[in-house]
């Protein structure tokens, strides 16, 4: 383009771009490094060398709170309307490929669909022939890419991290508690089970790269707590069948051993730890992705089979008690 030097073009793929726009949007340099999971130090340092390359300041000097310049809010302006005619195009191929496939694709966190899902993903291909209806197992990183990217219409995922580009469509809390058999004294206690109790025993665990482990990991790392590992598995029907067996102890969402909970095989106890209560269970879409009509109940009842299994199990004792 006349006038302008390539030096200082830039792309709507640079990602400093979406740290700038994200630290606007958030008020600082901080809150956008704490969304994105990294030092806010490298936030800083790759707005301050988007400034060198375009030889213009982006952000004023001398201020508490975030502020752009004019050419700051041009920058971000700009950056902002190109993804979302991004998505919108993103949208419109996903519709096309669907069209032609007649597939709608479920991303689901390892063990995270349950029983009343299952059931509710039989139900609308039952009456929707004309779909087949993909559901992916994976890790919580690849269902939030998938979901990004328009590769599945539907995430479902415990808890994430804050992404600016999923829209929450239901939510239930599911805390993360203690799993095992009945005959185990700290089951058998009829109370919440401390940390420094829990450090004590040997656990059964999924591996180290899924999103419950993870969580495990970083509360009891906090915490300055250890934790013993018995065995560890990449198959979370593993995990309970461990338990089952009596191989050691889980932490787990009760949810995810419903079956087990409701026969009496295991029970559940509910752990002494704000951060461990209030996990979440969610099911998430990309902002901006027009779902076809098929994939608007598929969710809708999703959500409902997720609040019925959460309301189903409240309504069964699920620490100590007769099984």
């Amino acid at each position: 383009m006349p006038g302008i030097s390539r030096t200082h073009a830039i792309s709507v793929q640079d990602y400093r771009l979406h740290y700038l726009s994200l630290a606007a949007r958030h008020g600082s340099m901080r809150a956008a490094a704490d969304v994105l999971g990294v030092a806010p130090s490298s936030i800083s340092r790759q707005i301050s060398q988007l400034e060198r390359d375009l030889k213009i300041d982006l952000v004023e000097r001398g201020t508490h709170k975030m502020q752009l310049t004019e050419a700051g809010m041009a920058v971000v302006a700009y950056y902002d309307s190109r993804v979302k005619e991004y998505e919108v195009l993103l949208s419109r191929l996903a519709d096309m490929r669907n069209s032609a496939t007649g597939t709608i694709r479920l991303a689901v966190g390892d063990g995270l669909l349950t029983e009343g899902m299952l059931s509710c993903i039989r139900s609308i291909s039952d009456g929707h022939g004309e779909f087949m209806l993909d559901v992916v197992a994976t890790s919580a990183g690849e269902v939030q890419r998938m979901v990004m990217d328009d590769t599945a219409e539907i995430g479902i995922l415990l808890d994430f991290p804050d992404n600016i580009r999923l829209r929450v469509q239901g939510s239930v809390v599911q805390p993360i508690c203690l799993i095992g058999k009945p005959q185990h004294p700290l089951l058998r206690a009829n109370r919440s089970v401390s940390l420094v109790e829990i450090s004590k025993e040997r656990f059964v665990l999924p591996s180290s790269n899924h999103r419950i482990t993870e969580i495990l990991s970083s509360v009891f790392r906090d915490k300055g707590v250890s934790l013993q590992v018995a065995l560890s598995s990449n198959s979370l029907q593993t995990v309970i069948d461990s338990v089952v067996a009596g191989v050691g102890i889980a932490m787990l969402p009760p949810i995810l051993a419903a079956r087990e909970i409701a026969s009496g095989t295991v029970i559940a106890a509910p752990i002494a730890c704000e951060e461990l209560a209030s996990t979440k269970l969610f099911v998430v879409s990309r902002i901006g992705r027009r779902l076809n009509a098929t994939a608007v109940k598929l969710m809708a009842g999703l959500c409902g089979a997720l609040q019925r299994a959460v309301d189903d199990a409240s309504d069964r004792p699920s620490v100590g008690g007769d099984h």
